[in-house]
């Protein structure tokens, strides 16, 4: 019989696919005030997968119809997860303009009738989008901070078997992220020791120096 390819089979497209997604989640990112991560359960149903990608692009229409203006638009990435026992859950970021509207933040709950929705309130100043990144797209470590206090405990085997779930459990002709059109990569710049370090103020007691870069 014919055995269907898994992404883990195409490890290339793997790899791209984590570094393009987490490339685009750090470029349009803009500050915590123009920023919503949002976490959408489905909690009584399984539907198929087609079935979700359907009430995602409800979801997203409703929210540009009701609550954006000309100044005030947003971008947005999402990406479709199974947790252990089967159901699905999605992680929405929008990347708006100017502000997160206060109609919006005021009517969030009323939005998602599938299940619980969580909007993840603004992170605190030592938060890094590159974690959020890294925790979309590569999961993170058993020890990490931030997975503890997002994920169901249950046992190391299980967690691991969840994360890596999001980019390994799809047969390759599944995707499960998605963002909208104006969505880019920031260009790599090259610059010397002395200019890097002139642009962003950091002193050479600071500088973590590594052989290697991703």
């Amino acid at each position: 019989s014919h055995k269907k390819r898994t992404r883990l089979s195409n490890p290339k497209a793997l790899s791209y696919t984590r570094k393009h997604n987490k490339n685009l989640i750090i470029s349009n990112y803009n500050g915590n005030d123009k920023f919503s991560f949002i976490t959408l359960r489905y909690d009584n149903s399984k539907p198929e997968l087609e079935e979700v990608k359907l009430n995602m692009n409800a979801l997203i229409k409703k929210i540009k119809r009701n609550y954006t203006t000309e100044d005030n638009k947003f971008k947005y990435l999402y990406t479709i997860e199974k947790n252990y026992a089967g159901f699905f859950h999605v992680h929405l970021l929008l990347f708006w303009d100017s502000f997160v509207p206060e109609r919006f933040l005021a009517d969030k709950n009323k939005l998602w009738k599938f299940g619980m929705l969580h909007y993840s309130e603004p992170f605190s100043d030592d938060f890094k989008i590159t974690y959020l990144a890294a925790y979309l797209t590569y999961g993170m470590s058993d020890n990490s901070e931030f997975i503890s206090n997002y994920i169901i405990p249950v046992t190391p085997e299980e967690k691991k078997a969840v994360k890596h779930s999001r980019m390994d459990f799809w047969q390759e002709y599944n995707h499960i992220f998605f963002h909208s059109e104006g969505m880019t990569e920031a260009k790599p710049v090259v610059m010397t020791y002395a200019e890097a370090k002139e642009k962003f103020g950091f002193n050479d007691e600071t500088v973590f120096y590594s052989n290697s870069f991703t």
